[in-house]
């Protein structure tokens, strides 16, 4: 069975006086992109980057991205959301590292505890390729990415879609039971390495395209 998303906007006209537009409202219409739900059937760690992929593809931005991710774990079994959940669960622990908080912290102008927790389930949202290499080597990404002013690169929503799924399917309350199965994942007792007077020393490029532009507002 496959669910076929089609992703929309709409192009605004200005208007003449009288109201009309001077031409027709033009409405844009994405080519389809389709979310096959036998992703959802069988979930192992080549199904759960190739959905982050899909609903990457499929949407427009990270919360409609997590929408679609909520739909498509309601078409599989209870032990199957759990299976996704887990593997959430350890890429976004295991993202918990200083290095990763110093690229938030430069690329959305600042980064508390909690912003650091919703930019870590952005970052897993970008799929396995983008996951890897933030958490390698973050310098060679830079270019892949854009000044966005208005929407900070995290999803907040993520943390609960498995869950939210999980109860909705099976109406039970051990959904955190059973991600946490085979875990802890990730390391909490580091130090940081960095400050942020030296974030330009750390990470220079992407200081050079995000720090800068964000210290300008702090003057």
């Amino acid at each position: 069975m496959t669910s076929v998303v089609l992703c929309s906007c709409v192009v605004e006209i200005e208007e003449d006086d009288d109201g009309q537009s001077p031409e027709q409202q033009e409405q844009v219409t994405a080519v389809s992109v389709e979310l096959s739900d036998e992703l959802f059937q069988h979930i192992d760690e080549d199904s759960f980057w190739q959905i982050m992929e899909d609903s990457k593809e499929a949407s427009n931005n990270a919360e409609k991205q997590s929408e679609l991710i909520h739909d498509g774990l309601l078409t599989t079994s209870e032990s199957e959301i759990a299976a996704f959940g887990r593997l959430f669960n350890k890429l976004h622990s295991e993202a918990y590292t200083s290095d990763l908080w110093a690229i938030g912290f430069t690329l959305n102008g600042g980064c508390s505890d909690d912003a650091f927790t919703y930019f870590r389930c952005w970052v897993v949202m970008q799929g396995k390729e983008f996951y890897t290499t933030m958490m390698g080597n973050p310098e060679d990404i830079v270019d892949q990415l854009d000044l966005n002013d208005e929407l900070y690169n995290e999803c907040e929503s993520m943390l609960y879609v498995t869950k939210d799924a999980y109860e909705e399917k099976s109406g039970k309350d051990d959904y955190y039971d059973l991600i946490n199965e085979g875990g802890p994942y990730g390391t909490y007792d580091w130090e940081f390495t960095w400050t942020e007077d030296n974030l330009e020393e750390v990470y220079p490029k992407f200081y050079a395209k995000f720090g800068e532009y964000w210290m300008q507002g702090f003057e």
